[in-house]
Protein backbone atom coordinates (compact mmCIF):
# COMPACT_ATOMS: atom_id res chain seq x y z
CA UNK A 1 0.00 0.00 0.00
CA UNK A 2 2.85 2.40 0.80
CA UNK A 3 4.45 1.74 -2.59
CA UNK A 4 1.10 2.47 -4.27
CA UNK A 5 0.69 5.76 -2.33
CA UNK A 6 4.28 6.72 -3.14
CA UNK A 7 3.65 6.03 -6.85
CA UNK A 8 0.41 8.06 -6.79
CA UNK A 9 2.23 10.91 -4.98
CA UNK A 10 5.00 10.93 -7.59
CA UNK A 11 2.48 10.99 -10.45
CA UNK A 12 0.55 13.88 -8.85
CA UNK A 13 3.80 15.77 -8.13
CA UNK A 14 4.95 15.27 -11.73
CA UNK A 15 1.63 16.57 -13.04
CA UNK A 16 1.79 19.63 -10.78
CA UNK A 17 5.39 20.35 -11.79
CA UNK A 18 4.45 20.16 -15.47
CA UNK A 19 1.42 22.41 -14.99
CA UNK A 20 3.73 24.99 -13.38
CA UNK A 21 5.50 25.68 -16.68
CA UNK A 22 4.58 29.00 -18.20
CA UNK A 23 5.60 30.11 -21.65
CA UNK A 24 7.28 33.47 -22.18
CA UNK A 25 6.66 36.33 -24.59
CA UNK A 26 9.23 38.88 -25.66
CA UNK A 27 6.79 41.64 -26.67
CA UNK A 28 9.17 43.68 -28.84
CA UNK A 29 12.03 42.68 -31.13
CA UNK A 30 13.25 44.36 -34.30
CA UNK A 31 15.74 44.40 -37.12
CA UNK A 32 15.03 47.61 -38.99
CA UNK A 33 17.62 49.37 -41.14
CA UNK A 34 17.17 53.01 -42.10
CA UNK A 35 17.46 56.51 -40.68
CA UNK A 36 16.82 55.18 -37.17
CA UNK A 37 17.84 51.51 -37.24
CA UNK A 38 16.84 49.18 -34.41
CA UNK A 39 18.13 45.69 -33.58
CA UNK A 40 17.44 43.10 -30.86
CA UNK A 41 19.97 40.86 -29.16
CA UNK A 42 18.32 38.11 -27.09
CA UNK A 43 19.64 35.76 -24.43
CA UNK A 44 17.96 32.54 -23.25
CA UNK A 45 19.01 30.80 -20.02
CA UNK A 46 18.07 27.44 -18.46
CA UNK A 47 17.98 27.91 -14.67
CA UNK A 48 17.94 24.17 -13.88
CA UNK A 49 21.07 22.49 -12.50
CA UNK A 50 19.91 19.06 -13.70
CA UNK A 51 17.36 19.20 -16.53
CA UNK A 52 17.76 20.11 -20.19
CA UNK A 53 15.15 22.40 -21.69
CA UNK A 54 13.52 22.16 -25.13
CA UNK A 55 12.43 25.55 -26.46
CA UNK A 56 10.43 26.63 -29.51
CA UNK A 57 10.64 30.28 -30.58
CA UNK A 58 7.93 31.72 -32.85
CA UNK A 59 8.22 35.22 -34.35
CA UNK A 60 4.98 37.21 -34.70
CA UNK A 61 5.79 40.08 -37.03
CA UNK A 62 3.68 43.26 -36.82
CA UNK A 63 5.79 45.86 -38.66
CA UNK A 64 7.43 45.43 -42.04
CA UNK A 65 6.84 44.12 -45.46
CA UNK A 66 6.75 41.31 -46.26
CA UNK A 67 5.47 40.31 -42.86
CA UNK A 68 4.96 36.60 -43.33
CA UNK A 69 4.95 33.94 -40.66
CA UNK A 70 8.49 32.79 -40.09
CA UNK A 71 9.06 29.13 -39.31
CA UNK A 72 9.50 28.35 -35.62
CA UNK A 73 13.04 27.81 -34.35
CA UNK A 74 13.71 24.92 -31.96
CA UNK A 75 16.71 24.52 -29.68
CA UNK A 76 17.72 22.72 -26.49
CA UNK A 77 19.49 24.30 -23.53
CA UNK A 78 21.62 22.05 -21.34
CA UNK A 79 21.39 22.57 -17.57
CA UNK A 80 22.63 26.11 -16.69
CA UNK A 81 23.31 26.86 -20.37
CA UNK A 82 22.83 30.33 -21.81
CA UNK A 83 22.48 30.98 -25.54
CA UNK A 84 22.97 34.27 -27.40
CA UNK A 85 20.89 35.28 -30.42
CA UNK A 86 22.36 38.53 -31.77
CA UNK A 87 20.09 40.41 -34.19
CA UNK A 88 17.59 37.60 -33.59
CA UNK A 89 15.00 38.76 -36.14
CA UNK A 90 17.47 38.24 -39.00
CA UNK A 91 19.79 35.56 -37.58
CA UNK A 92 16.98 33.19 -36.51
CA UNK A 93 13.89 34.19 -38.50
CA UNK A 94 15.37 35.73 -41.68
CA UNK A 95 12.94 38.66 -41.47
CA UNK A 96 14.95 41.85 -42.11
CA UNK A 97 13.25 45.25 -41.83
CA UNK A 98 10.51 43.92 -39.54
CA UNK A 99 9.52 44.14 -35.90
CA UNK A 100 7.29 41.97 -33.75
CA UNK A 101 7.02 39.78 -30.70
CA UNK A 102 8.65 36.43 -30.04
CA UNK A 103 6.89 33.64 -28.16
CA UNK A 104 8.99 31.07 -26.31
CA UNK A 105 7.23 27.77 -25.59
CA UNK A 106 9.22 25.34 -23.45
CA UNK A 107 9.13 21.91 -21.89
CA UNK A 108 10.38 22.86 -18.44
CA UNK A 109 8.93 23.75 -15.10
CA UNK A 110 7.86 27.25 -14.14
CA UNK A 111 10.68 29.81 -14.18
CA UNK A 112 13.13 27.33 -15.76
CA UNK A 113 13.51 29.56 -18.83
CA UNK A 114 14.72 33.14 -18.52
CA UNK A 115 14.70 35.34 -21.63
CA UNK A 116 16.21 38.83 -21.79
CA UNK A 117 16.82 41.21 -24.65
CA UNK A 118 18.37 44.51 -25.58
CA UNK A 119 16.63 46.66 -28.21
CA UNK A 120 19.10 49.26 -29.45
CA UNK A 121 19.91 51.67 -32.26
CA UNK A 122 23.20 52.17 -34.10
CA UNK A 123 22.52 55.59 -35.65
CA UNK A 124 22.65 58.52 -35.69
CA UNK A 125 24.57 57.86 -32.44
CA UNK A 126 24.89 54.29 -31.14
CA UNK A 127 22.83 53.65 -28.01
CA UNK A 128 23.08 51.21 -25.15
CA UNK A 129 19.41 50.53 -25.81
CA UNK A 130 16.74 49.30 -23.48
CA UNK A 131 16.19 46.08 -21.58
CA UNK A 132 13.09 44.06 -22.49
CA UNK A 133 12.40 40.92 -20.45
CA UNK A 134 10.57 37.84 -21.60
CA UNK A 135 7.29 37.90 -19.70
CA UNK A 136 5.11 35.06 -18.47
CA UNK A 137 1.50 35.09 -19.65
CA UNK A 138 0.37 35.71 -16.05
CA UNK A 139 2.19 39.07 -16.19
CA UNK A 140 -0.23 40.38 -18.83
CA UNK A 141 -2.71 42.88 -17.44
CA UNK A 142 -6.02 44.19 -18.76
CA UNK A 143 -5.26 47.62 -17.30
CA UNK A 144 -1.86 49.13 -16.58
CA UNK A 145 -0.35 52.55 -15.91
CA UNK A 146 2.81 54.10 -17.30
CA UNK A 147 3.66 56.78 -14.75
CA UNK A 148 5.81 59.02 -16.92
CA UNK A 149 6.12 59.84 -20.60
CA UNK A 150 8.32 62.37 -22.34
CA UNK A 151 8.82 63.72 -25.82
CA UNK A 152 11.30 66.46 -26.53
CA UNK A 153 14.69 67.84 -25.67
CA UNK A 154 16.10 68.67 -22.25
CA UNK A 155 19.51 69.89 -21.14
CA UNK A 156 20.63 66.27 -20.87
CA UNK A 157 19.48 65.15 -24.33
CA UNK A 158 16.46 64.20 -26.37
CA UNK A 159 13.87 61.82 -25.00
CA UNK A 160 10.94 59.94 -26.46
CA UNK A 161 8.69 57.41 -24.79
CA UNK A 162 7.51 54.50 -26.91
CA UNK A 163 4.50 52.47 -25.80
CA UNK A 164 3.17 49.29 -27.32
CA UNK A 165 0.92 46.35 -26.62
CA UNK A 166 1.17 42.70 -27.56
CA UNK A 167 -1.68 40.21 -27.73
CA UNK A 168 -0.53 36.59 -27.58
CA UNK A 169 -4.06 35.26 -28.04
CA UNK A 170 -5.74 34.30 -31.34
CA UNK A 171 -8.65 36.72 -30.98
CA UNK A 172 -8.52 40.51 -31.40
CA UNK A 173 -8.72 42.91 -28.47
CA UNK A 174 -9.52 46.62 -28.28
CA UNK A 175 -6.86 48.83 -26.72
CA UNK A 176 -7.36 52.36 -25.39
CA UNK A 177 -4.55 54.73 -24.46
CA UNK A 178 -5.34 57.69 -22.21
CA UNK A 179 -2.89 60.48 -21.42
CA UNK A 180 -3.49 62.23 -18.12
CA UNK A 181 -1.73 65.52 -17.35
CA UNK A 182 -2.29 67.12 -13.95
CA UNK A 183 -5.36 64.95 -13.36
CA UNK A 184 -7.06 65.86 -16.63
CA UNK A 185 -7.25 63.70 -19.74
CA UNK A 186 -5.44 65.13 -22.77
CA UNK A 187 -7.31 64.64 -26.07
CA UNK A 188 -9.84 61.90 -26.81
CA UNK A 189 -9.13 58.21 -26.26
Amino acid sequence: MRKFLLLVSLIVFSAVATVGAEDLTLPAAASIVGGAPFFSDVRAFNTSYTDSLDVEMRYRCFIGNPCTGADPVNFTLAPRESRAFNNIVVSQFNAPDTAGGIEFDHSGSGEQLVVTSRLYSTAPVPTVGMFIPGLENSEAHATTVLTSIRNGATSSGSFRTNVGVYNREDSAVDVTFRIIDGGAQVGNP
